[in-house]
């Protein structure tokens, strides 16, 4: 008997450890498979500095490009700086990436400067942002650790939900609404999640017309719930006998 019960709990302790590492494994793919949609190109920055450190600028490009492919996005390089934004813009087009990333950077004595802008090439308003910081020669690798990860959050900002909107309600409060969608700006934007919230939001039992409108944008998902209110039934009127 305890023979038994002890070759059942090695059973029930393999799977479970199976279970736990292809769970595990799901999870690491999809997350590379999120941020992998996001292409950047990314620019040589435009040096500034002695001349004798005049290869930083390829070494930074170099490094900060592994650092984000690491963290799964897909990183164009680009031979040398971009002359001005309109360039930056033009060959992130041609590259099929949403963003461009280009700016200077500064060295003056022991210290140094990144100002990159990143440009959102892809459809909607268009923006740039500028991703900047400071930091020590002796420091190089701490710095470059600490502008990807900065640079990293900017650039994801595509798969997350930047607003929620709800258009065509008259008498339910657009709260409500909202509270039923169960979204949140800055949620990952999930397709699966919207279609739960259409369901939700049907449930209510006020509509009879739900329909969802997502733009991108740099900032994220401009997610609108287009709803039609269900006729008010103003008056009942009998006719025929009393």
């Amino acid at each position: 008997m305890d023979h038994s019960q002890n070759l059942a709990k090695k059973v029930f302790l393999i799977n479970l450890f199976w279970f736990l590492w292809m769970f595990c494994l799901i999870g690491v793919s999809h997350a590379q498979t999120s941020t992998s949609k996001i292409k950047v190109v990314l620019f040589q920055p435009i040096y500034h500095g002695p001349s004798n450190l005049e290869g930083m600028a390829k070494e930074f490009e170099d490094a900060i490009g592994r650092r984000l492919t690491a963290m799964g996005l897909s990183i164009v390089l680009q031979p040398g700086p971009a002359r001005n934004a309109q360039e930056a813009l033009e060959i992130g087009k041609k590259e099929g990436a949403p963003f461009s990333v280009y700016g200077p950077m500064t060295v003056v004595g022991k210290s140094f400067s990144m100002d990159l802008r990143v440009a959102w090439t892809g459809e909607g308003q268009k923006g740039v942002k500028i991703v900047s910081e400071e930091g020590v020669l002796s420091q190089k690798e701490t710095f470059l650790d600490d502008f990807s990860k900065t640079l990293f959050d900017c650039l994801i900002a595509p798969l997350k939900i930047a607003s929620l909107k709800v258009v065509g309600n008259r008498r339910v409060d657009t709260d409500a609404i909202l509270q039923e969608a169960r979204l949140r700006e800055g949620d990952p934007f999930d397709q699966e999640k919207i279609k739960e919230s259409i369901k939700n939001i049907f449930k209510m039992g006020f509509f009879d017309d739900i329909r969802v409108d997502v733009k991108d944008s740099p900032e994220g998902k401009l997610v609108t719930f287009l709803v039609r209110e269900k006729p008010c039934i103003r008056k009942i009127i009998f006719k025929g006998n009393k």
